[in-house]
């Protein structure tokens, strides 16, 4: 017997792979303005949470991006704890639960179908297929989040590997959360053509090859999940021998972007519609254009900050990149003239650590402001390496901090331990103090 939802799959994977590069600009907002009605109306008729929210609008009426503006956003706690009733289609069944790692507060969990799985990985495949990888016949792997519930687990494991086992026998997957030099001695044994992990791991294992703990030679590495320094992207490339680019979504969206071998990082906008709170640069909102699980509308919650802009790209892709992503707005601290550091700038203050002093002695870290003048930094270091003098670690830290923030009081504690549920960057001053605010 035909399985109906693996068709349906497999004829989304060919239409909608190479569309970005077949459709112009024009026709492409054509497409998503369609497909953004058409996600409007399913959660308005079928999802009760939808259904409540935009239950004084007519729905109707709104054809254009202009008109969805009207919808009001949805933020993350609006969708956190809600049962899975609450924000799935009435008479869904099939859906698989993904959950957010719950880094800047508890975690929400989405639901997605085996067909938007499929659709979703078609994003990432865009990224391999612009670097010239070919996921069929390449060896890939993958250092990614296999918690039970995380989004890869979910999409990958549960949605890919088990519905189309034999087609994949080429791809290798390890859980991020394991020791660097265990993975990187199975990576050795894979010996992979294309690696592609989270930001930290990968500097992590760079920086082993480059201590002689392993040897691999990728021809292109994956970057995701953090903001990548310009200083260790460069570090990486250099220790595997390997172009880097980056690739950019979340769990709740879906992949958003990709970055092309000529070095833009181009939206995916027959999947995902992005908006800033600001002309060009601002806390994004983004729309998923897709899928049978839960409706992201307008929503609030990724908290990233980025700069849009519109390029025509030597790739053959024409329309919105995103020229910079500046990191998570609830996790920044703050100048006294206004400026915001945000992720981006403290890649710049802890990436030195790896590329410049060669140690991973430092676990985790927590930053603390206090008031403009006074910043606390928490360090959890571990005492089994003895690489780098810790003196020379926290010196570094300093340094970097006085060298953004200037004349500030900084206070650097070494501490056992660090809650994995609360924020790694607080701020006390009220931004709402600031006449002008502005992104480092």
């Amino acid at each position: 017997m035909i399985d109906v939802g693996l068709v349906r799959a497999v004829g989304t994977y060919l239409v909608e792979r190479n569309r970005i590069y077949r459709l112009n600009r024009e026709n492409l907002l054509k497409l998503a303005e369609v497909r953004y009605k058409k996600q409007v109306k399913r959660a308005y008729e079928f999802v009760p949470f939808y259904k409540n929210l935009y239950k004084n609008i007519d729905t109707e009426k709104l054809r254009e991006f202009k008109d969805f503006k009207k919808l009001p956003p949805v933020k993350k706690d609006h969708l956190r704890g809600l049962p899975k009733h609450q924000i799935t289609p009435r008479g869904s069944k099939n859906l698989l639960p993904v959950s957010t790692s719950g880094t800047t507060g508890r975690p929400l969990t989405v639901y997605v179908s085996f067909r938007e799985i499929i659709h979703g990985l078609l994003g990432y495949l865009r990224g391999l297929d612009s670097h010239n990888i070919n996921w069929l016949k390449s060896k890939i792997a993958l250092v990614i989040d296999l918690r039970e519930d995380s989004a890869e687990t979910g999409y990958i494991k549960k949605g890919l590997l088990s519905n189309l086992p034999v087609m994949f026998e080429n791809i290798l997957l390890l859980n991020t959360n394991g020791e660097p030099k265990e993975i990187l001695k199975k990576l050795e044994v894979f010996q992979p053509d294309f690696l592609g992990g989270y930001t930290g791991m990968l500097s992590h294992l760079a920086l082993l090859q480059e201590k002689g703990f392993g040897r691999i030679s990728p021809e292109k590495v994956a970057s995701m999940g953090s903001c990548l320094d310009r200083k260790l992207r460069e570090f990486i490339e250099k220790a595997f021998n390997a172009d880097v680019f980056e690739v950019y979504g979340s769990t709740e969206s879906g992949p958003v972007a990709f970055e092309c071998e000529f070095g833009n990082l181009h939206i995916n906008e027959d999947m995902v519609y992005l908006e800033t709170l600001g002309e060009k640069t601002g806390r994004v909102r983004v729309t998923k254009l897709y899928g049978e699980g839960t409706p992201i509308l307008r929503y609030d919650g990724m908290n990233d900050i980025v700069k849009l802009n519109e390029k025509n790209c030597g790739c053959g892709i024409e329309g919105k990149v995103i020229e910079k992503i500046y990191g998570r707005e609830n996790l920044s601290i703050f100048r006294r003239d206004g400026g915001v550091l945000t992720d981006s700038v403290f890649a710049k203050i802890f990436s030195p650590l790896i590329y410049k002093l060669k140690t991973t002695k430092v676990k985790a870290t927590k930053v603390i402001q206090h008031s403009l003048d006074k910043i606390e930094v928490k360090v959890i270091i571990d005492e089994k390496e003895d690489d780098v003098d810790e003196e020379e670690i926290l010196s570094e830290i300093e340094d970097n901090l006085k060298r953004i923030l200037g004349d500030v009081e900084i206070n650097i504690k070494k501490v056992k331990r660090l809650s994995k549920r609360r924020p790694m960057v607080t701020s006390r001053v009220n931004r709402n103090e600031f006449s002008r605010l502005f992104y480092l």
